[in-house]
């Protein structure tokens, strides 16, 4: 995994707001995914990022805990933690 595989596999527009129906099979199936069949959400990338951005619509609390804030991107700088052995 690259900086370029990263920067492609971004986003480039807002998804829509969840609805009703999307944040009550969230609340049912995130801790299902989460604790039964161990899905992570999260991978190292050996990679560190800072960036500035737009928020689009307000931050969300999902049922694992965390705050999502979908923001609109006007800058973003990546590059890697360690240099890569040859």
């Amino acid at each position: 995994m690259d900086a370029f595989w990263i920067m492609d596999h971004l986003d480039t527009k807002p998804q829509d707001a969840l609805s009703w129906a999307d944040e009550a099979f969230a609340w049912f199936a995130t801790p299902i995914g989460k604790e039964l069949l161990g899905i992570e959400g999260w991978d190292e990338t050996g990679y560190i990022a800072d960036g500035r951005g737009r928020l689009v619509r307000d931050a969300q609390h999902s049922t694992d805990g965390f705050w999502t804030a979908d923001v609109e991107i006007i800058f973003f700088r990546i590059q890697r933690l360690e240099p890569v052995l040859s």
